[in-house]
């Protein structure tokens, strides 16, 4: 079984600062780029993401954003969900496209600092194999109980406190999202809203990732949608993103 480092995971980036939902998210990821969609160097970001706390200020280029190496310097990527928020206010889209990010666990490569490239892996790993079943996500899973023994059984941690700061940290950014405390079997994760803008993520992701001076074609992403189960991470059933994926994978 994978393991995953929980990182500065255990922060809480200060979540209730701008709400409503992932504003302070939004607020930083805007300001960090400067109001620009290009890409910036790591260090530019930390420094004009508006965060003073450098420990706390490690959580969205940990966690949401997507890193590369360029010229042996690290570089945070302007890719669709940084493009969202620049073009875009703030909103629920903007909430579930992080929180999709942050499932994807694709963080890219960096040079000289401490850092999993699979980001916050545990959450990868809670969403495919306990979250999501019988295509879609169960709000019975949804409980402090279970999602506590998932990031036990895959966080490399010592001592039990670590495990409880990431998981009350994950409930309450999918209490924000308003994605906790559904009364139905499924949880509605408004993907008519943010299908498209998620894959356009995963498909910048996995391109910049490639390191290759060719691109990827429509039949690569598609595997790769499919090798990384992106129904899962969405919530929604596999048929539902073999229908639409084709469709958008061309754009």
């Amino acid at each position: 079984m994978a393991t995953y480092a929980p990182g500065s995971f255990t922060k809480n980036f200060g979540w209730n600062k701008e709400p409503p939902g992932l504003k302070r998210l939004y607020t930083a990821v805007r300001a960090g780029f400067s109001y620009v969609a290009e890409p910036v160097p790591r260090d530019t970001f930390r420094k004009n993401c508006g965060v003073s706390d450098p420990n706390r200020q490690l959580i969205p280029i940990n966690f949401f954003l997507h890193n590369t190496v360029i010229d042996r310097i690290n570089y945070v990527m302007a890719d669709e969900l940084v493009r969202h928020a620049i073009n875009n206010p703030h909103s629920r889209t903007f909430d579930h496209l992080a929180l999709f990010a942050m499932h994807l666990a694709r963080m890219g490569r960096r040079v000289g600092v401490a850092g999993d490239p699979r980001g916050a892996g545990f959450a990868n790993d809670f969403v495919r194999n306990h979250l999501w079943r019988d295509g879609g996500w169960q709000s019975g899973s949804l409980n402090d109980a279970e999602i506590e023994r998932a990031f036990e059984a895959t966080m490399q941690a010592e001592g039990a406190d670590t495990v409880h700061k990431c998981v009350t940290n994950y409930l309450y950014m999918l209490s924000v999202t308003r994605l906790k405390g559904q009364r139905t079997q499924f949880i509605n994760t408004n993907i008519e809203e943010w299908v498209g803008p998620g894959l356009f993520i995963a498909f910048d992701r996995y391109s910049i990732d490639r390191r290759s001076t060719t691109t990827l074609n429509s039949t690569d992403l598609l595997r790769m949608v499919k090798r990384d189960e992106l129904h899962k991470l969405m919530g929604i059933t596999e048929s539902y993103l073999e229908t639409v994926a084709p469709l958008l994978v061309t754009k």
